[in-house]
């Protein structure tokens, strides 16, 4: 199980039918922290190598 999954699966066994899903400001703070922990633990993405810019006024 991935940690997403690990997140989602926490958050389902304890949000839904509890005091915060019945208020809905209270929800959308709740939701928005579950995905902002998830982008935080996600693995940092591939770092894509950046082939230097040509000088084009020095070419041929």
């Amino acid at each position: 199980m991935d940690t997403n999954e690990m997140i989602e699966r926490w958050w389902s066994d304890h949000f839904p039918g509890s005091a915060v899903a019945r208020d809905t400001a209270a929800w959308n703070v709740a939701f928005a922290a579950k995905e902002e922990l998830k982008r935080r633990l996600a693995p940092p993405a591939a770092v894509i190598a950046e082939t230097p810019a040509q000088d084009h006024e020095n070419v041929g």
